[in-house]
């Protein structure tokens, strides 16, 4: 795997990504971390514990990584494949849609310059998220976008997964789409190779094991006003740094003690 140069977006990028995050969040309590995804922490939040990785932007809270991106360089078209993970304790946070834009933007500084940033959408809520954020599309997604008058603006959770059943429909594996699929790769294999006993069998296994379940949305890093189409994404989002888990319910159970206390002195 070709290795990618994070010394720019180290100097000229994640100072500019501080400054916000410092804005939102207690400095002595948050950071945010670029490194090579070899030296990740050993408990910090990742995707799965693959090591085809590049990079990895961690967001550290009490110097834990409790959120990450991670991104797998694709040197053949100068593309990064980003997939990210954030500590359960910590979901609901907006941390994980803050992280992804971060990581977008440091992706403008880093060399070999990196074309476009890819992510395979499992979930509607996926293919909101980066249709709706980072305008990320492909070839299918223009047309049902374009048929149904819609924009990142006006695109909907409802929309998405209207999307996904329209995809999920359009790229199902038909009988006859099997057939075709088979004499393919009967030109290069036999039925024995490829472990069946008869066409039917073969063409069975195609319909059901064949489909697309991931849906791959690309964004474009060449458009000129790239970088401050990400600060402004990245400023809007507000993230809950002040509403970690429990913090709220010890301030109040703190100040209910108080007001008890108060109330027996009151009353002695």
């Amino acid at each position: 795997m070709s290795k990618i140069n994070i010394a720019n977006a180290l100097r000229n990028g994640l100072p500019i990504l501080h400054e916000d995050l410092y804005k939102k969040c207690d400095k002595t309590k948050y950071s945010l971390q670029l490194t090579r995804y070899e030296y990740r922490d050993k408990d910090a939040a990742v995707y799965d514990e693959q090591t085809n990785y590049e990079s990895i932007l961690c967001l550290y809270y009490d110097k834990k990584c409790i959120s990450s991106v991670v991104g797998r360089y694709h040197a053949t078209n100068n593309s990064m494949e980003i997939l990210s993970k954030t500590d359960p304790s910590f979901e609901n946070k907006k941390f994980n849609l803050y992280l992804r834009t971060a990581f977008i933007y440091l992706m403008c500084f880093v060399r070999p310059t990196i074309q476009q940033i890819f992510s395979f959408s499992v979930n509607p809520i996926s293919t909101y998220t980066m249709y709706k954020y980072y305008h990320a599309t492909n070839q299918d997604l223009d047309e049902f976008v374009m048929e149904n008058h819609l924009t990142p603006e006006t695109f909907t959770v409802e929309d998405a997964k209207i999307f996904h059943e329209y995809y999920e429909n359009k790229h199902r594996i038909t009988e006859e789409k099997a057939k075709i699929e088979l004499k393919e790769m009967l030109e290069d294999y036999s039925m024995e190779e490829l472990g069946w006993e008869t066409k039917e069998e073969a063409i069975d296994f195609i319909m059901n094991t064949m489909n697309i379940e991931a849906i791959s949305l690309s964004m474009s890093l060449q458009e000129p006003t790239i970088k401050e189409f990400l600060l402004d994404t990245l400023s809007k989002i507000a993230i809950k740094c002040n509403e970690i888990a429990g913090g709220t319910r010890k301030k109040k159970v703190k100040r209910e003690r108080t007001r008890k206390r108060g109330t027996r002195k009151n009353v002695s």
